[in-house]
């Protein structure tokens, strides 16, 4: 994933091959930390409260997420929630939550998922949480539904629109047919 800023500081920082190379483990053992940290404090809290990790893990993650993103360093790449970006009915809640909503919903998943298999736990959490999950997707479905129509409704007027100037193009599509028979 970094191979690329390795060649912007060699190239255009016209920093040597070796600082270069040294910057970027450095960077990556500095972005490492925070899931280091993630793991020392969910192991802490897990050991020593009741509370399920359903709760617990995707608040960790999310705060430690949003402050690699804003406070110490500005790194706002790679967050968990980007990786659903083909999930398209997970991810309509992001217009109201943002990427970092999208990112606690898939830590409550394996946070709950940890709680059943590891901790031989099954709580009313993971229960709550598959019912807010399936309305999510429900939602989701029909809000890419909706926008599927009026895309579709937008299409359709400006294909009506555009049906009204195509006879005053006629000149130019024969024009362009010409061109295009004498050039093959």
């Amino acid at each position: 994933m970094f191979y690329w800023i390795y060649h912007s500081i060699n190239h255009y920082g016209g920093v040597s091959f070796l600082a270069s190379i040294i910057l970027v483990a450095l960077l990556c053992l500095y972005l490492s930390l925070y899931t280091g940290v993630f793991a020392f404090l969910f192991s802490i809290t897990i050991r020593n409260t009741k509370l399920p990790a359903l709760l617990i893990a995707p608040a960790f993650w999310v705060v430690l997420e949003f402050m690699r993103s804003y406070v110490f360093s500005g790194f706002p790449w790679s967050s968990l929630g980007y990786s659903q970006y083909k999930f398209l009915a997970m991810i309509q809640i992001a217009d109201i939550t943002g990427v970092y909503g999208i990112s606690f919903l898939v830590v409550a998943v394996n946070g709950a998922a940890s709680d059943y298999f590891l901790c031989h736990r099954l709580l009313s959490g993971p229960l709550l949480l598959q019912y807010v999950f399936c309305c999510r997707l429900y939602t989701g479905w029909c809000d890419s539904e909706r926008k599927d129509r009026e895309n579709s409704l937008r299409q359709a007027l400006f294909r009506a629109t555009s049906n009204r100037t195509t006879n005053g193009n006629r000149r130019i599509k024969t024009r362009l047919s010409i061109f295009i028979k004498t050039c093959l």
